[in-house]
């Protein structure tokens, strides 16, 4: 069971930056696993295609991996933004 330090006073923000650090670790946890399942999937069909185009196939899932990463960044740049304010 993880435990927050709490400041007198500050047993909401505790709470609420908590909650975020919860939501925040969830949503990347998800992003990871299912970048994952995709990478998999998308090289064993491509190896298994034996296509012309499969370059193609694998730089088009490379672009959809790193708007998945950018999304991520965007979560911790959040948290981060969240995090700061509940300090200050």
């Amino acid at each position: 069971m993880s435990r927050t330090i709490r400041e007198p006073g500050s047993g909401s923000q505790s709470v609420d930056l908590e909650a975020e650090i919860r939501r925040m670790a969830e949503f990347v946890t998800q992003v990871a696993r299912q970048m994952g399942l995709e990478g998999v999937t998308g090289a064993l069909t491509i190896v298994g295609d034996g296509e012309p185009r499969a370059c193609d196939r694998v730089h088009e899932m490379a672009r959809q991996f790193m708007t998945r990463a950018e999304q991520m960044q965007n979560e911790v740049d959040r948290f981060m933004a969240v995090a700061g304010s509940k300090r200050g």
